[in-house]
Parts: C-alpha cells; structure tokens; sequence
C-alpha cells in the first residue's frame, strides 16, 4: 500500500480542533433551540425546562442525572425532582447503568419521544 492510500492517523492538534468544532456545533444548537423555544412551547404546552431536558435526551440519550444539570445548567437537585414528574408522566425512563449498578441512565419514553416529535 502507498503512502497516498494509507490511513490517516488524525494528529492531537487535528483531534482538538475536530473537539472544539462539535463543542461550537453543540453550542449552536442550543443556543438556536432557547431562541426558538417560545415559539415551541405555545404549540405543544410544554415548559421551557420540561422541553430542554427532552432535547437534550434527545441529542445524548442514556445520560445520567449530574451530566444532564451540567448540560442544562440546573441544579442536581432540582432537576431530580422534575424528573421524577416526568417519569410518572411517561416522558423520561429511568434504566440501571449495565457497566455501573449503583448510576442511573435517563432517556426520553415513548410519551416524551411523541411530545418532543410533536414540537
């Protein structure tokens, strides 16, 4: 094989700048969705937080409760307490990490995934 056909081995600073690329990209997308979150919200009736947790399970499904407060910049604490409402309600599911018993992992149910297709 030649040196044209070889695989490309992506150097740190190629890795880096390919990690601030998806950090700029995520960062859009939130900031697009709070702009265009009342828009949202008058359609489907959702609460601007109950609809922000739904897209971010939706873009990192299966995360746990402390990455979901870091990504939503919400307390642990009072982000437990709505997820609690949302499982009831169907929205978010509660499923034991298969490599951690003692984490959780959250992720949309079918309610949230129909309410969230919805909007």
């Amino acid at each position: 094989m030649n040196e044209k056909n070889a695989a490309h081995e992506p150097s740190k600073e190629e890795a880096r700048r390919l990690m601030v690329l998806l950090d700029v990209l995520s960062l859009f997308s939130r900031r697009t969705m709070v702009a265009w979150l009342p828009q949202l919200i008058s359609k489907t009736g959702i609460t601007s937080e109950r609809f922000m947790v739904m897209f971010e399970l939706s873009l990192q499904p299966d995360t746990s409760l402390k990455d979901l407060a870091a990504s939503i910049m919400i307390s642990s604490s009072s982000l437990s307490v709505m997820i609690q409402s949302m499982v009831e309600q169907g929205l978010v599911t509660r499923l034991p990490d298969p490599t951690d018993r003692r984490r959780v992992l959250l992720h949309l149910g079918p309610e949230g995934e129909a309410q969230f297709n919805k909007a």
